[in-house]
């Protein structure tokens, strides 16, 4: 199995794998009465945690690189002027009403 983490976007399908593999270990270290297989197993383990976390860590930040941050937003919102509002005020608002708190 090939842990290097690939340049590509990460998704979370590709972690599932991962997660699975790890709960599979668990379960035959549970089992394992030979101290040194015990360990050797734990090693895997951490391992493919650590592997796991990264690729989680790496989605998670390209999901917050396409997010607009609040101010974009709110700016967005008075350069197009495209809503009916009577002023900036109400556009503000409006847009207060339903962010997400």
């Amino acid at each position: 199995m090939n842990l290097k983490m690939s340049k590509q976007e990460t998704t979370i399908e590709e972690v599932k794998p991962m997660r699975e593999l790890v709960i599979f270990l668990y379960r035959i270290k549970k089992n394992l009465t030979n101290k040194n297989e015990a360990i050797t197993i734990q090693l895997i383990i951490d391992t493919v945690k650590n592997e796991f976390f990264e690729k989680v860590s790496k989605w998670q930040q390209e999901q917050d690189k396409n997010k607009y941050s609040e101010e974009e937003v709110l700016k967005l919102i008075l350069k197009t002027g495209k809503l009916s509002f009577a002023n900036d005020d109400e556009r503000i608002q409006w847009f207060e009403q339903f962010k997400k708190k």
